[in-house]
């Protein structure tokens, strides 16, 4: 009796041991994003002010609740907390990512992995992860939902583990082709019935979220066929491209910036072994589903990939728990005379880079030169312009912008923004159709690229020029260029008005 007493109180420490180290790191990375949402100012891309301007407007637009792009939980989510601010908004962010590394640790206590706590830094420390944990994108919101998900069916609550899956569909792409794969699991798992063509008719609760998601569209549009006719256009179905072995192959290339640099060896350790030894299938398979999937699209052109490293965030805690797995398998095989003291510095260490990678890749992704973090930077141009803007006020009816920031800063409805395409007499037709009192507010490289026209051609179409600067803008935190990290990026900014 004493020697089973003894044993329970050597778990109940451990247990306790590593909910304070996971408490301890949460507190860590909770403060260490909500301070870089006052030194980022928008996010690395521009979906994530345009994530926030559907969320702040839904309101007043109720169509932007379902809105295929947009997705209804996002924006649904940050409808709330988006009419008190931006910041705001991005603080939620962080907390939602610290929720989502805390599931994960509590889904690495149910798998029963050694040292579970770590699985909360091996989350953080994935480049994509780090990226978007104070951004309003969906990555984030997405893969707590996927863990949460995944917590339940482990812990056998089947159906309602598959309800979880099928809300993933309102959060992303993603959520479809997951989705499928966890229907193959219920197909192959008899907790979920003992026959077989029961377990069939149980998967069906899998499209729960996207019956969801059709009702409240004809709710709310009257068109039941919404979701279908509200697809966007740049998503093609089908093959654009002949298929490209540099593309099949480019996510692989890439996996520093899923994965991490340095903890890229052990989380490849961690994917072999758990697929020979067939531990952990699910979190492996969900992984690979997604790798192979990505990888198929961006070789073919389809669904308009665009190749970029945060759609991994999706399985953010799969890639965790592949890292601590292979972390757990690289512990076992040291030398029995390694010092404990060694194995915690050396993690500690790996860990330490490896948030100091995340904070340079920040700045600037090295693939990208200076277009890396390019509207976290353009953003503190667009603060200048929009204070020069309130020191000398005009009357303004509209403002159209070429950057979603500038919509942020400038607090307008995203539905004053004219359907600009990439044709440029198209969009001069448009801008000399718009009243008078419109504000328009324009950089020297988003609005060319994107709208092929330049602060020029819109004076060419009735606006006069009131502000014109040119920006040298570096780091937020690093202020000089850090190999092909943090380039220093060149900007022009105008507003032009119609009288």
């Amino acid at each position: 009796m004493t020697a089973i007493s003894e044993t329970n109180s050597g778990l109940n420490t451990d247990a306790k041991k590593a909910r304070l180290y996971a408490l301890l790191w949460i507190t860590f990375f909770l403060l260490l994003g909500v301070g870089l949402c006052f030194f980022f100012l928008d996010g690395h891309h521009i979906d994530a002010a345009t994530h926030y301007l559907y969320s702040r407007w839904a309101w007043t637009h109720k169509d932007m609740f379902v809105n295929v792009w947009a997705r209804p939980l996002p924006t649904f989510f940050y409808a709330f907390p988006s009419q008190y601010g931006y910041r705001f908004t991005q603080i939620i962010t962080v907390f939602l990512s610290c929720l989502t590394a805390w599931q994960t640790f509590k889904l690495a206590e149910d798998l029963k992995l050694e040292r579970s706590w770590l699985a909360i830094p091996f989350v953080f420390v994935q480049p994509s992860f780090f990226l978007l944990s104070n951004e309003v994108m969906t990555e984030p919101m997405f893969a707590l939902c996927f863990v949460i998900a995944l917590r339940l069916n482990q812990r056998g609550w089947v159906k309602m583990a598959m309800f979880a899956a099928s809300l993933l569909i309102l959060i992303r792409p993603e959520g479809f082709f997951l989705g499928v794969m966890w229907g193959v699991w219920v197909l192959f798992d008899k907790r979920t019935a003992d026959d077989f063509w029961k377990r069939v008719i149980a998967s069906l609760l899998l499209a729960s979220g996207v019956l969801i998601w059709s009702v409240v569209a004809y709710k709310i549009t009257g068109d039941f066929l919404y979701i279908k006719n509200n697809w966007p256009q740049g998503w093609q179905n089908g093959s654009s491209i002949a298929f490209s072995f540099k593309e099949l192959r480019l996510y692989v290339i890439r996996m520093p910036d899923i994965v991490g640099p340095i903890v890229l060896p052990v989380f490849l350790i961690g994917l072999v072994t758990s697929i020979t030894k067939r531990g952990m299938m699910n979190i492996t398979s969900s992984f690979l589903t997604l790798l192979i999937l990505h990888s198929i699209m961006r070789s073919l052109g389809m669904f308009g990939s665009a190749g970029y490293p945060r759609y991994f965030v999706c399985v953010a805690p799969s890639i965790a728990l592949i890292i601590l797995y292979g972390w757990n398998v690289l512990f076992s095989n040291l030398p029995a005379n390694f010092h404990q003291k060694f194995k915690e510095g050396l993690a500690g260490g790996m860990i330490a880079l490896s948030i100091l990678f995340c904070i340079v890749y920040k700045e600037g992704e090295p693939w990208h030169g200076d277009e890396g973090s390019t509207w976290s930077r353009d953003a503190r141009a667009v603060k200048d312009v929009h204070d020069w803007f309130k020191a000398n006020q005009r009357p303004v009816n509209r403002v159209i912008w070429s950057q979603a920031y500038m919509g942020v800063a400038f607090d307008r409805d995203l539905y004053e923004q004219p359907p600009f395409t990439a044709d440029r007499e198209h969009n001069l037709k448009l801008l000399r159709e718009l009243p008078s009192g419109t504000l328009v507010v324009w950089d020297g490289r988003t609005g060319p690229n994107w709208y092929t026209l330049t602060a020029n051609d819109i004076e060419s179409a009735g606006y006069k020029r009131i502000y014109t600067k040119h920006f040298l803008l570096n780091g937020s935190l690093i202020k000089f260029p850090v190999w092909r990290f943090a380039q220093i990026r060149h900007q022009e900014m105008y507003l032009l008005y119609k009288k």
